[in-house]
């Protein structure tokens, strides 16, 4: 996979050499993973964040296209869920000391956040009508930091007798791909000085966590698909020729 990153690098160079128009792109952006909801009682926070980034632009034919550009987006969420009660045995002390298996229930809750730094690599081909670009392409996407963390709360006992409480924490962002591709579609107005005003949806193709995470915990996980959509504002500062 490194090898197809170093490639986009520099195809994204040569682009560059070659456009005819050049942007700088800034705007608000909001990811979550699909489906949201997992669980009927489970809740999902998703938290808008700034994104920025700069493209470069080729046209073939007076209505036709090809843009390639870098993004850093900022990819976050905040999560938690019931723990299904279940039944286990707990070994406890009698009065004398002696030592007894007995049947008890367990219940509990996850709380986590999800806060990725990730570089995407849009390459898209658009269709202009008078000032509106219609865009449809993929993107390529790798997540340079961040953070998949959180904790999980286990109660042991029956209702009235609690035997037992537990917290551990949890960092799932080893297990999160980190090389992925997605589809892309936006439309944007660009006005006569050179603003336009844009918006896109994205939708990764591979599961947000790796195979081998999935397989590891088949009976809490579904396959998770980052989505998210961007609205922000452009600039062109730069023609060579039109």
């Amino acid at each position: 996979m490194h090898k197809i990153s170093y490639f986009l690098i520099f195809f994204l160079f040569t682009s560059a050499i070659s456009a005819q128009k050049y942007y700088v792109h800034a705007g608000l952006n909001a990811f979550a993973p699909i489906p949201t909801v997992i669980d009927p009682d489970a809740k999902g926070v998703i938290s808008p964040y700034f994104y920025t980034g700069i493209s470069t632009k080729y046209t073939f034919f007076p209505h036709f296209s090809a843009q390639i550009g870098l993004n850093y987006n900022r990819k976050s969420a905040g999560y938690e869920a019931p723990l299904p009660q279940a039944e286990t045995t707990v070994l406890v002390t009698l009065f004398g000391g002696q030592q007894q298996l007995i049947n008890a229930s367990y219940r509990g809750d996850i709380k986590g956040r999800m806060n990725l730094h990730c570089l995407d690599i849009p390459i898209l081909l658009s269709s202009n009508i008078g000032r509106w670009n219609f865009q449809l392409g993929t993107y390529y996407s790798r997540p340079i930091a961040g953070q998949d963390t959180g904790t999980v709360h286990i109660i042991i006992g029956n209702p009235g007798v609690e035997f037992s409480r537990d917290t551990s924490i949890f960092n799932n962002f080893g297990d999160i791909r980190k090389n992925t591709f997605g589809l892309m579609a936006g439309i944007n107005y660009e006005f006569p000085m050179g603003i336009v005003i844009e918006a896109r949806i994205m939708r990764s193709f591979q599961a947000l966590y790796t195979q081998r995470f999935m397989q590891n915990n088949a009976s809490s996980n579904q396959a998770l698909y980052m989505t998210g959509l961007q609205f922000g504002v452009a600039y062109r500062f730069l023609q060579t020729k039109d």
